[in-house]
């Protein structure tokens, strides 16, 4: 994106903490804040840090596999029951899902809006890098995610008209506690993300030399912290997960907006496959987000999402929705907005 989000002021003046474009691709005009930047990295590094802690002694545990080196310091802060064995690199599964219905997750897929004929079109997932089974009860992961998603407003001369981008990076933990002598589990995920939001090529009116509907950029960023503690319920007929989260913005720009934000949700799948669809089940699923944020003041987002999945309930799959949000904009550069939107779609799931 170096084209697009090239570092230089010059030529644009400040107006109302926006910027206002002096030529027909004023996407070079938007400023970077520098020290906010630095914040950023120097928080990601931290975070990171705390990751390794995790993934050092997989290091150590190797060397003991191949060499018999003991270091058993580390390797007791965690647990005197811990083997090389019990560490696992690549897992090939995530452990805390992604929240259906929330739209800060990762996604593969579109949901189309009838009323302005737009489509939210969702790139991206999340990836566990690395598992560490504590005991037969507990397992801790972590992993990376990487996504994005687009408002896309027309089609034209060929090619999609894209007028807003939202991008995340960054990372997780996450954790799960099986109940003794029960089905049902205890889960709880910490992230930190880097979000960024930016108007594009769409969004610009080259007959009038000027942004649609008077929407100029805004430099836009959102440096956050998010646990989400959960419980996943395992029914006979149906399968339930209730969760909440809190989230601490450590860096947020425009500064009209409050850094702690609080959420929650439920999603139910049922067990019993409605059909059969070349020989994957095909079951029916519902679920709930629900956003609390001041932009400047607290508000409630609602999505509800209700569709079937093809394929395993937790498994790789298609999954097929009417979708319903009532809220503030998903959309960042129109993070004052509030809309309702009703739409239809599908997404890839990649958690096996």
């Amino acid at each position: 994106m170096g084209d697009i989000l090239k570092i230089t002021a010059k030529g644009a003046k400040n107006a109302k903490g926006g910027l206002v474009p002096q030529s027909p691709h004023p996407f070079h005009r938007i400023r970077l804040d520098i020290i906010g930047l630095l914040h950023f990295w120097i928080t990601a590094l931290l975070f990171f840090c705390l990751i390794l802690h995790f993934i050092f002694p997989v290091t150590l545990f190797w060397l003991y596999d191949q060499t018999n080196f003991i270091y058993n310091p580390v390797v007791s802060a965690f647990s005197s029951n811990i083997t090389p064995q019990t560490v696992e690199f690549l897992p090939g599964t995530r452990l805390f899902n992604m929240l259906r219905a929330a739209d800060t997750e990762p996604k593969f897929g579109l949901t189309f809006a009838p009323d302005d004929n737009s489509m939210k079109v969702d790139v991206g997932n999340a990836f566990d890098v690395l598992s560490i089974h504590i005991d037969p009860l507990t397992t801790l992961n972590a992993g990376v995610e990487f996504f994005a998603y687009a408002k896309v407003v027309e089609y034209r001369d060929y090619r999609l008209q894209v007028a807003a981008i939202d991008g995340y990076f960054g990372g997780n933990i996450s954790i799960l506690k099986k109940l003794p002598d029960s089905p049902h589990q205890i889960l709880a995920r910490l992230r930190f993300i880097h979000r960024s939001a930016h108007l594009v090529d769409g969004a610009w009116d080259p007959s009038n030399n000027s942004w649609k509907d008077g929407v100029e950029p805004v430099p836009f960023a959102d440096d956050f912290f998010e646990l989400n503690p959960a419980i996943q319920l395992h029914y006979q007929e149906v399968d339930i997960r209730v969760y909440g989260g809190l989230a601490y913005s450590i860096l947020i720009r425009p500064k009209d907006q409050e850094r702690f934000s609080f959420s929650g949700g439920s999603e139910i799948i049922f067990n019993d496959p409605l059909f059969n669809f070349l020989q994957k089940p095909v079951r029916i699923y519902g679920a709930w987000d629900i956003k609390m944020k001041a932009r400047p003041k607290y508000l409630p987002s609602h999505s509800l999402m209700a569709g079937l999945k093809f394929g395993e309930k937790q498994g790789i799959g298609l999954s097929i929705y009417a979708f319903y949000y009532s809220g503030y904009d998903y959309f960042s550069a129109y993070y004052k907005s509030r809309l309702n939107k009703f739409g239809v779609g599908f997404f890839l799931d990649f958690n096996p």
